[in-house]
């Protein structure tokens, strides 16, 4: 199995760090991208059931914080 994803780098405001979202739809990506100052997209392949379920877990963490 072969699946892609997706991550961006944005800015944290109000503080002196940057965190990592990660998507697995191109279009929300760079959808969020564009939001304010935001690095580009950058994608994300792997074939190795752990590294998928990481990614995935990695996905769901970032629909819960933005979803608060």
């Amino acid at each position: 199995m072969h699946k892609t994803f997706y991550s961006v780098i944005y800015a944290v405001w109000g503080s002196d760090f940057c965190r990592q979202a990660w998507f697995d739809d191109y279009a929300k990506a760079k959808a969020f991208s564009e939001e304010d100052y935001r690095a580009d997209v950058v994608q994300h392949s792997y074939s190795k059931q752990k590294s998928i379920k990481c990614a995935e877990e990695r996905v769901a963490a970032t629909l819960s914080e933005f979803a608060k």
